[in-house]
């Protein structure tokens, strides 16, 4: 009896910008005051940034890593890590104001946007979010346990708004479907958890698991310069 081979999946892999938003520091975790200071809250920040940057530079189909930053800090890790960079606009669009701006200047180019404050995001999550693309155009979102979006994949990055705030996960499906685009909604536990709350670090393994490791020089315990104006990205 001859077995009939697997059945594989030909479809080429897209080319993806990891594009990950970045806060003015100063201003990030803000629900974290209870519990952390400020200089505890920029470590927590510091350190879930560059895990989720090394996650994006796992993932296979990830071309390119660009931060959208909103001081001179946040451009400053950015740097640190070589990842391009793009500054935020002040104004009142906020974050989706942003991520339009960075979609227009992808043109046709797929984007994926992770969050910063994800403790346990790996390549591999990344990996399943390009795996699981129902087709160009399409969308894969990847809610967050409160509602969030862990993740969103856009082919092209413009083919939807972004729609971040509360409930943004459903935002993001029902804009797709609104626009007649494929949307596949996935969960991965990797994706689902991102840090908002003091209750946020124990589910993520405790203070010490997600503070560990080395951040390299310019941590968030180290001196850090001000960053040189440059944008490589476009």
């Amino acid at each position: 009896m001859v077995c009939p081979d697997p059945v594989v999946d030909s479809r080429p892999q897209p080319a993806v910008v990891a594009v990950v938003p970045l806060k003015a520091i100063g201003s990030s975790k803000t629900r974290m005051a209870p519990a952390l200071s400020p200089d505890d809250r920029a470590l927590l920040l510091r350190r879930t940034f560059d895990r989720v940057v090394a996650a994006a530079r796992r993932c296979v189909a990830v071309t390119e890593v660009l931060v959208v930053v909103g001081d001179d800090r946040g451009a400053s890790w950015a740097m640190m890590s070589g990842a391009s960079i793009v500054r935020e606009t002040p104004g009142p669009g906020g974050l989706n104001a942003a991520l339009a701006e960075v979609d227009a200047s992808l043109g046709k180019t797929p984007s994926l946007v992770i969050p910063a404050d994800l403790p346990l995001v790996t390549g591999e999550d990344l990996d399943a979010m390009v795996d699981a693309l129902p087709g160009v155009p399409g969308v894969v979102v990847c809610p967050t346990a409160d509602g969030g979006t862990g993740g969103l994949l856009r082919a092209p990055g413009g083919i939807v708004p972004p729609c971040y705030g509360p409930g943004s996960a459903d935002a993001h499906v029902d804009a797709a479907r609104r626009a007649g685009v494929p949307v596949r909604r996935l969960l991965l536990p990797g994706l689902a958890l991102d840090l908002d709350r003091p209750s946020d670090i124990a589910l993520a393994g405790g203070w010490r698991a997600v503070t560990s490791g080395s951040t390299g020089p310019g941590g968030a315990g180290d001196s850090e310069t001000r960053p040189v104006e440059r944008y490589p990205h476009r």
